[in-house]
């Protein structure tokens, strides 16, 4: 019956409406006068529905001119699964602009357009000019407001949108600006809109856009307006005397949120800043014998996608370009980083090849996922999306534009612009953007924990528990990941959550976000600050301040110098300090040679290299070599040739016996594939010939990473050994 409803309205067509959807709608009798409807219509036919049949459904669609059908596999339902919901979507989509629907709106917005272009016209921007049809867009412009602040002095716009039939209805108004919360808090956006709006409703069905933009301006204006209110007080408690309430209250002051981020964020920084022998030993942050994944974050343009093919030495070359969003969905590749086991240099043979230092090169996953822009943890730019893409990372790098070549949201602008964005600013922002992405996940979800806590009973707060490890999995942590961060913010007695203040669950947040992904900051393009180096020493130190470590790098010129090794006109090496040339055969290429010179003459290397590695090292992994015999240290794959420490996995801390037997039975190599269930395990240190018997639960250290594992399939060379005895 609703369907049905719906169609007899959209057979009167009323003004304003831009289109109808009819889930299971029967056919029903419009009248001889309605003739076809002209209304876009997306008409949902379940092919199981029981109560209206296809045909009714059809036939109420061929009432419409021009209508869009679409079948499900469901019953009488509006569907509900994926497919069908970004169907639905996409028809929705096509609505988000109004369509002018008569002549007389057609002309007002012509006029006033053209009007507010003579009056402000170095301030105007023509985001949609009026439409020239009925049936086009309808119009959409953004004007710059002046104030007395000259913060925000034309750095926000009014955006105005005209309606479908404008001016008997109101255009759709708001503000367009990049300032941060504190800079010009939401209280303040709100009062500003609120008198826009105020003043256009006593105009009501009149052209309003003039009066629009002469009251945002004199807001503005006026200083009363923009003083500052004082900080309120956050909630401190989680809830009161109800145990459902929600933690996010939305009137909760975003300056005060803002503080309680940056005081979360400033603790977690410093403890991990702070020397290990003063903080004490973590509990295992995690374990594994796997190929490690590097997340490539940062805003756009800052030269992520360059890194990734270098890194990955163009094996699946991404999109790169001088905008933002060049990169939409995730690049991923296999890229290389040398060990930091400092026993293992040399040039005995391995899987992956060694360094020019001799240093063994170990695999790893690399994902650049796109440019991130201050509100992405709201769905701004690519939003959540591009966060929820981190969440298989295992550590990350944060590629950062320390040139100062473009602005917050990643648009180019002049070297020394004031719009320009600096390393330490960047940093700011985006582990706040991750930190507001958890948070918000996690707050939101808290409640259930409330309502087991509430009780007090034993069962119920294990239960509380539990479900407190839950919410944090879906950012791929183990258990031990979040235990990790509850020691480091004081929270361990979880009997206690339900006196937790939101202070506390912001901590949680912030030491949870260091140990799952630990970050580096990769300060790209120093090849362009070279006469200007304090911007790279200045960008270091900032980042020492808040726990980061920092590589100077440019993956431009580690780039160009992989494409002129290839085309050999020069010799060069991964990560190596020199190159010896050959013949350099046009003018950019000897312009590489001229800056690649005085790059390797600074830093020592482009820093590529050492970036990936470093960030790989950010784990802490333990170098475990598996082999068939112990005092030979001989690869495990018993057709290899006899290649002491060949094999290598690397593990991260607190990795068992048992974790690298379930390795070597999952093919971690490809050329062998440990086979039979587990008998025993031998092993010894690196530098130690000394060996000794370890079980399954054992976890591997530096006195036990060359390892031997035993098993009931007996393999070509412990059939020989067994004859021997």
């Amino acid at each position: 019956m609703g369907g049905s409803a719906a169609a007899l309205f959209a057979s009167t067509l009323p003004p304003g409406l831009q289109f109808v959807v009819l889930a299971g709608a029967p056919y029903v009798l419009l009248g001889d006068d309605a003739g076809q409807l002209m209304v876009p219509s997306l008409h949902i036919c379940g092919e199981t529905d029981a109560v209206v049949s296809t045909e009714s459904s059809l036939k109420l669609a061929s009432v419409f001119k021009n209508p869009t059908i679409y079948h499900h596999p469901q019953g009488h339902c509006f569907p509900t699964r994926g497919e069908s919901l970004r169907y639905v979507a996409e028809f929705l989509e096509k609505f988000k602009h109004a369509y002018c629907v008569s002549q007389a709106s057609l002309e007002e917005q012509t006029d006033e357009i053209e009007a507010i272009s003579n009056i402000y016209p170095d301030l105007i921007t023509v985001i949609k000019p009026a439409p020239l049809h009925i049936g086009d867009h309808c119009g959409e412009i953004a004007v710059k407001l002046s104030s007395v602040l000259s913060v925000l002095d034309t750095k926000i716009s009014l955006l105005i949108r005209f309606s479908a039939n404008y001016p008997i209805d109101a255009p759709v108004i708001s503000l367009d600006h990049q300032l941060n919360m504190l800079t010009f808090p939401n209280y303040l956006e709100e009062n500003l809109l609120k008198s826009v709006r105020d003043q256009v409703s006593e105009i009501d069905g009149m052209p309003v856009v003039f009066t629009a933009v002469a009251a945002a301006d004199s807001w503005l204006n006026n200083e009363e307006n923009l003083k500052f209110k004082a900080i309120s007080k956050v909630p401190d408690q989680l809830c009161e005397l109800e145990p459902d309430l929600e933690i996010l209250d939305s009137q909760v002051d975003e300056i005060s949120e803002q503080l309680l981020v940056e005081q979360a964020t400033e603790e977690a920084c410093l403890y991990v800043a702070m020397p290990s022998k003063a903080r004490g030993a973590d509990p295992a942050s995690g374990r594994g014998a796997k190929e490690f994944t590097v997340g490539l974050v940062g805003k756009p343009s800052a030269g992520k996608s360059t890194f990734f093919n270098c890194v990955t030495r163009f094996q699946n070359p991404a999109k790169v370009g001088a905008h933002p969003f060049t990169t939409i969905e995730p690049n991923l590749g296999t890229g290389w980083w040398v060990s930091n086991d400092p026993a293992d240099v040399g040039d005995s043979a391995c899987h992956h090849g060694r360094d020019h230092h001799g240093k063994r090169f170990l695999p790893l996953i690399v994902k650049d996922v796109a440019g991130l822009i201050p509100g992405a943890y709201k769905g701004k730019g690519k939003g959540n999306k591009f966060l929820n893409d981190l969440c298989d990372a295992d550590c990350l790098i944060h590629v950062v534009d320390v040139s100062g070549s473009s602005d917050r949201n990643g648009v180019t602008v002049g070297r020394d612009d004031g719009t320009a964005s600096s390393a330490e600013n960047d940093l700011k922002w985006l582990r706040e953007e991750l930190h507001r992405w958890i948070f918000g996940n996690v707050s939101s979800k808290f409640s259930t924990i409330l309502r087991y806590t509430s009780r007090g009973d034993a069962a119920s707060i294990l239960r509380a528990e539990t479900r407190l490890f839950e919410l944090f999995t879906g950012y791929q942590g183990p258990r031990t990941i979040t235990k990790a961060a509850l020691v480091r913010a004081q929270l361990t007695d979880l009997s206690q959550m339900g006196a937790w203040s939101r202070s506390d669950l912001h901590r949680l947040v912030a030491h949870f976000l260091s140990v799952r992904f630990p970050m580096l900051l990769a300060l790209n393009k120093c090849d362009q600050v070279l006469d200007r180096i304090d911007k790279v020493n200045v960008a270091s130190k900032a980042a020492i301040k808040q726990g980061y470590l920092s590589v100077p790098c440019s993956a431009r010129l580690e780039t160009e110098l992989i494409q002129l090794n290839n085309e050999n006109q020069i010799d060069y090496e991964m990560g190596s300090n020199m190159f010896i040339t050959h013949e350099l055969k046009n003018a950019h290429s000897k312009s590489v040679y001229e800056s690649a010179k005085l790059l390797l003459d600074h830093f020592g290397s482009t820093g590529v290299l050492n970036a990936i590695s470093t960030a790989a090292c950010l784990l802490n992994p333990l170098m475990v070599y598996p082999v068939r015999d112990l005092t030979s240290a001989f690869p495990v794959d018993p057709a290899s040739k006899s290649e002491a420490y060949r094999d290598c996995i690397p593990c991260l801390p607190g990795t068992t016996v048992s974790d690298v037997y379930d390795a070597l039975k999952r093919g971690y190599f490809d050329t062998f594939r440990l086979d039979g269930d587990f008998v025993r395990a031998e092993a010894r240190g690196r530098g130690t010939v000394l060996a000794k018997q370890v079980g399954k639960d054992h976890i591997l250290d530096a006195n036990t990473c060359v390892l031997k594992i035993m098993t009931t399939k007996k393999v070509a060379w412990q059939r020989a050994l067994v004859k021997d005895e």
